[in-house]
């Protein structure tokens, strides 16, 4: 209504004004039309606008917000865990396994999921149960924590000097001397300094006590200065005979060693953990994961799938929706980053990050996303007594145009998951900073949105087999770029060109085979799709990019991918060529 009285604000309605062009006299004929044509033009902006208003698509508009908060969540976590993991002890090596075992589990339940949640049209309740479950495991994994933590302070600036000196060791007998009874003899007097912290409350700290052996009439005995601190010593000497004598005993040189502290020192903290606490901490943290990897795998393919299913035959602007997940997961990761920076405390000399924000962040997030799921998600069934079918999607798969293709998603996962291994080792070998590295990160980010953005124009504009066809090309000539990188800024518009590849092909991926999808099958096929792009292929991709960087180095490693990479691209042209001849005859015959 706003906008049509502001549009309309010359008189109260359009028919008034029309009544009084009419009963003016001094307004001619083609005035009055002029004036009516002006009126009608009104109208109809106004209607539009409103039409503009009320044709919002409110369901797509839901589904956007569901995006961004679902991934938002995802996002507040997944960058962190790791750090996480190795900040309470868990060391590199089972850190790896906890990541790498996610893309297993989730290339085993995803289908499974899927295919469950086509049989019993259950796609809503499993949505809903896997967000939920995804909520409730990973506020679990903030629980187990070592409790047996023991801080160690060490100085690392003690110095250790060898110290020799003279002690007059002369003892004279009383005259009166009786055998049997005891006297006291006297060293002569240690002056001996040295440059230390604090000479008042603690003087020398010796490893050993001074000891200094010499004979009295026959026998030996042994003398011992307590730790440097006293400059008298007694000693009981009993003679063996009763005769009167006297015993000079010459002066001789003492050495001992000494240690010090000095002025500017450093203290050197370690903590020591209970081994076996942290080899329990750890077989409970995989737990966790391979049951909550196993319950929430199937949030990403229900989204999807109800994404697809309200496109309906405007599958191809999937991207301009998907975006809006990855501006959650990206502002997520840097909101919470920066949180995290300051809340940290202090414990044994060094600094800790309290990541139990990132549980609270991550709890708020999924939280709002698991209501929206539970207000405004929907999904379409058709009504058909044919029960659904593996087979359905196998067939579709067996066939050369689709088997290949599947072949290539996960080829694609297998490239996207080695780069995302990798690519921080080598940019910190090639002497990249943190900064650096961050910025490469921000314009990745940038170029993965406006890559989801534009997937529908290219997608209509140059056809699914094109794009993946350009997106394996680009894999090329990124692989060989990663592999002559001999400054680290060189890698941003690298970055750039790999976050407008993933999106691309992603978009591409997921709206080729929901084409080729029958409805009663929908969640099944996404399902297979995930677990074979993110779950088969960006594992593999991880665990032999990671083994090639073993044993040939990163930079080779780039250059056998780009090697593959081009094998692969010219292996699917020509396959891509004979299939679209075949189709050609075929269609000829018909």
């Amino acid at each position: 209504m706003f906008m049509k009285d502001f549009l309309l604000d010359d008189s109260e309605n359009p028919s008034d004004m029309s009544i009084q062009c009419d009963n003016v006299p001094s307004i001619s004929n083609m005035q009055c039309q002029n004036c009516e044509k002006k009126v009608k033009k009104k109208e109809e902006i106004s209607k539009g606008s409103l039409n503009i208003i009320v044709n919002i698509d409110k369901d797509l508009l839901q589904l956007k917000g569901f995006f961004l908060l679902f991934f938002a969540g995802f996002g507040s976590t997944l960058p962190y865990l790791g750090v996480y993991f190795m900040q309470i002890g868990i060391n590199p090596t089972k850190v790896g396994i906890l990541a790498g075992i996610r893309p297993i589990i989730q290339f085993i339940s995803g289908p499974f999921w899927a295919f469950l949640a086509d049989k019993y049209k259950a796609r809503k309740a499993i949505l809903l149960f896997s967000i939920l479950a995804w909520l409730v495991m990973t506020l679990l994994l903030a629980f187990p924590r070592p409790h047996r933590e023991v801080c160690k302070i060490t100085n690392t600036s003690y110095s250790e000097a060898k110290i020799r000196f003279d002690l007059p060791s002369n003892f004279s007998q009383r005259k009166d001397f009786i055998p049997g009874v005891s006297f006291q003899g006297r060293f002569g007097e240690l002056l001996y300094t040295k440059n230390c912290m604090n000479c008042k409350s603690s003087k020398f700290v010796t490893t050993k006590d001074i000891n200094e052996n010499f004979v009295f009439n026959n026998k030996i005995k042994n003398a011992v200065l307590f730790e440097n601190e006293q400059h008298f010593i007694n000693t009981e000497i009993k003679t063996i005979n009763k005769r009167h004598s006297i015993k000079n005993l010459r002066e001789k040189t003492v050495e001992h060693i000494a240690t010090y502290r000095q002025k500017n020192f450093q203290i050197k903290y370690v903590i020591e953990r209970d081994k076996s606490e942290i080899k329990d901490i750890f077989y409970v943290l995989l737990v966790l994961t391979i049951i909550g990897e196993f319950l929430e795998a199937p949030s990403f393919i229900m989204i999807d799938t109800a994404l697809l299913e309200h496109l309906g035959e405007n599958k191809k602007h999937y991207g301009k929706t998907r975006l809006f997940g990855s501006i959650g997961y990206g502002s997520a990761s840097f909101i919470v980053g920066a949180v995290l920076n300051n809340f940290q405390y202090e414990f044994c000399g060094k600094a800790f990050t309290n990541y139990m924000v990132l549980f609270y962040l991550f709890s708020i997030f999924m939280g709002i996303a698991f209501v929206f799921g539970l207000s405004f998600i929907k999904f379409r069934y058709i009504d058909s007594k044919e029960a659904t079918r593996p087979s359905d999607c196998v067939k579709i798969f067996l066939t050369l145009k689709y088997g290949s293709f599947l072949a290539i998603c996960w080829f694609f996962g297998l490239c996207h998951g080695s780069i995302m291994n990798s690519l921080n080792w080598y940019l910190e070998d090639l002497g990249a900073s943190k900064l650096m590295m961050d910025i490469a990160t921000a314009c990745r980010c940038a170029a993965i949105i406006i890559g989801f953005f534009l997937s529908g124009y290219l997608i209509d504009k140059f056809g699914h087999i094109k794009l993946i066809c350009w997106a394996l090309g680009s894999y090329v000539i990124s692989f060989f770029c990663y592999a002559s990188l001999k400054k680290p800024w060189w890698a941003i518009p690298i970055e750039v060109a790999q976050g407008l590849i993933y999106a691309t092909s992603w978009s591409t991926c997921i709206t080729y085979l929901s084409d080729a999808t029958p409805q009663n099958t929908a969640a099944t096929m996404q399902g297979v799709l995930q677990a074979v792009y993110w779950g088969l292929g960006t594992g593999s991709g991880a665990i032999l990019g990671g083994s090639l960087i073993n044993l040939i180095g990163v930079r080779n490693t780039f250059i056998v991918e780009g090697i593959t990479s081009l094998i692969i691209f010219a292996l699917y042209c020509l396959l891509q060529v004979t299939i679209y001849r075949k189709e050609k005859r075929n269609k000829e015959k018909k």
